[in-house]
């Protein structure tokens, strides 16, 4: 038997409760688990009926050494993806995802990948091959240095997959305080410490298992066909319908969530969020977006649709490498993908498809 498993406050929540219905509906023979670790222990969480979405609630906590590094978008909590699976190890494989990652349809590849490490993850599609964009113009690998990664090879951690049997040999609490106080570049913590720990030995899975925000917009979904969407901005796509301006891509599923976020018993205006933008910086995207629909592009585009024909050709580059070497272990079949043939359009701020690539959820 196979599970997913997720692990968050009471902040989201909801939107795991949620996609656990839905994944649910897509694989009714996985269990679901929700680890919920509040920060208001008296916090009321509503729960999804459903016998095979089992709930916990600050049972991962006790595991997790003192004198971790936090930040506003890093809480500790992200360390505790590493402990669950020790309270699920009666599973064949598990799957962790973020909250804010969406499954578009079921394949059953992913339980069937071997692990020798007991790890298997997606590449982060961000750093392939360059530092984090925070890191201004720092070679790729005097960051990697930075955080003791050597292989050259560097993992997301939003979509774990785990031999749970394996991966709960591991005693990570072991390592982690002393790891952040040699290492103090590593500020994406669990995933820089997974990127160290399994360095050099964690099992690579192709880019349809996590297909990051940040290459959405290249126009590759027909062709990739991505598993789980992972939408890691600020911005979510259940915070607001309206798309200009509010993120390349990511507001095209907004209906898609506002059904599963309904069929758990929630109200998506309860979850909506306002990004509002100054007049005179809503008067300047206008200005762009009409001149670019008359012919007559600005230097932000031109700078825009260079930076992103040349993002997009990396991307291309990697994969195909990937599937010619066989380095992504669910990928049986494929040899290479064909070039994206899309021309995205300028909408004054982002460069984005101009319809939505991607199949229906569930279809």
């Amino acid at each position: 038997m196979n599970a997913f498993y997720f692990v968050t406050d009471e902040a989201f929540a909801y939107v795991a409760n949620a996609h656990a219905q839905w994944l649910r509906t897509l694989w009714p023979d996985c269990d679901v688990h929700i680890f919920i670790e509040r920060r208001d222990a008296l916090k009321s969480i509503m729960e999804i009926q459903d016998e095979r979405i089992i709930y916990h609630y600050e049972e991962l906590s006790p595991f997790l050494p003192t004198g971790l590094p936090h930040s506003k978008y890093w809480p500790t909590i992200v360390f505790l993806r590493m402990f669950a699976p020790r309270l699920l190890q009666q599973y064949h494989r598990l799957c962790y995802i973020d909250s804010d990652i969406l499954c578009m349809y079921r394949d059953d590849v992913l339980w069937n990948i071997d692990l020798p490490s007991g790890i298997g993850m997606v590449a982060d599609y961000a750093t392939i091959y360059r530092a984090p964009a925070n890191l201004g113009e720092m070679p790729r690998d005097e960051w990697l240095a930075s955080i003791n990664v050597r292989s050259g090879r560097y993992a997301n951690s939003g979509m774990l997959l785990i031999d749970p049997k394996i991966f709960s040999t591991y005693h990570f609490e072991d390592t982690l305080a002393g790891y952040f106080k040699e290492f103090p570049a590593a500020d994406r913590f669990d995933q820089d410490f997974l990127n160290f720990y399994f360095d050099g030995v964690w099992t690579e899975i192709g880019p349809r298992f996590n297909y990051q925000a940040g290459i959405m917009e290249f126009g590759y979904e027909r062709i990739i066909d991505p598993v789980f969407m992972h939408f890691c901005r600020p911005v979510k796509p259940w915070y607001g319908k309206e798309h200009k301006w509010r993120a390349a891509t990511d507001p095209r599923f907004y209906g898609f969530y506002r059904t599963i976020l309904e069929n758990g018993g929630y109200d998506i205006r309860d979850y909506a969020r306002e990004f509002p933008l100054p007049f005179i910086r809503r008067i300047r995207y206008s200005l762009r977006a009409w001149l670019s629909c008359h012919g007559y592009p600005s230097r932000r585009e031109l700078r825009e649709r260079a930076k992103w024909s040349r993002r997009a050709a990396l991307l291309h580059e990697y994969v195909n490498n990937g599937l010619r070497d066989g380095r992504f272990a669910d990928e049986r079949t494929r040899v290479s993908i064909a070039e994206t043939t899309i021309i995205p359009i300028f909408d004054g701020r982002f460069l984005r498809p101009a319809s939505d690539g991607n199949r229906e959820p569930g279809k």
